[in-house]
């Protein structure tokens, strides 16, 4: 129990020392596909997905989008890494997504933080 403590107390010693100059406040946006969401002709369903991916593209123009990118494995979904001042605007472009706005997806925001520069491909 001793040792518990005093890696509990140097452990969180450690993180309030570090410099937080660098760190930076994102939203880890995990996309998930709707187990029953309707069945639509494939027309239908490449025009939303075109309307995402052109979405996904407005967002990084914009400097909004960090990290985009599907799952490897077959239950679909994918994730975004948004940069946002808020929740709120983190929700905001979600909920334009295309493919959220069809039912097609769902997803979940969590704030996550990072050192900015680990992001060499963002824009500033």
């Amino acid at each position: 129990m001793k040792y518990i403590i005093f890696f509990s107390f140097f452990f969180t010693s450690f993180l309030f020392s570090q410099d937080m100059t660098n760190m930076r406040e994102y939203y880890f946006v995990e996309l998930l596909r709707i187990p029953d969401r309707p069945v639509l002709d494939s027309t239908t369903t490449m025009k939303i997905q075109a309307a995402h991916l052109n979405n996904i593209d407005s967002l990084y123009k914009a400097g909004k989008l960090v990290l985009a990118g599907p799952f490897g494995d077959n239950k679909g979904g994918g994730i975004f890494v948004l940069k946002a001042s808020s929740l709120e605007e983190a929700t905001q472009m979600c909920e334009s997504d295309p493919a959220i706005k069809n039912k097609r997806l769902n997803y979940t925001i969590r704030p996550w933080w990072t050192d900015k520069t680990s992001f060499t491909a963002e824009k500033d």
